[in-house]
């Protein structure tokens, strides 16, 4: 059996909707995540999702963007707070089976982003 590719643009929209989340979408076509298990990303998705929510001041921004041979997902919380989380170590081995990493920073008082890197699948 082999693995259809899933479209992460129409997978985001779907949790935005299902979670109900206070969110701005901006989303690029053509991302595609080629797996036979779109749960470990469903659960990375919502974890971060889960963790910046309450630092945000204003709605969550998530991109979706489309480079030559990578895609990334950045969640954005425009916040007031000067202290950040720390992202659980779990969420690197979640990706990994993706071929994709986690990054985050910020700046005390003004902003937490997490960034998610993926691989473009053929």
């Amino acid at each position: 059996m082999s693995t259809q590719p899933i479209d992460v643009r129409e997978l985001l929209t779907a949790i935005h909707t299902q979670k109900n989340v206070d969110a701005e979408l901006c989303l690029d076509h053509g991302c595609l995540l080629k797996t036979d298990d779109p749960k470990p990303f469903v659960k990375v998705v919502n974890y971060i999702i889960n963790l910046l929510t309450p630092l945000a001041n204003e709605q969550l921004q998530v991109g979706l963007s489309l480079q030559k041979e990578k895609y990334s997902i950045s969640f954005l919380a425009l916040t007031e707070t000067n202290e950040f989380p720390t992202l659980s170590e779990k969420i690197a081995e979640a990706l990994s089976i993706y071929q994709a990493t986690v990054e985050h920073n910020g700046e005390p008082g003004k902003y937490f982003q997490v960034l998610l890197k993926f691989p473009q699948s053929p």
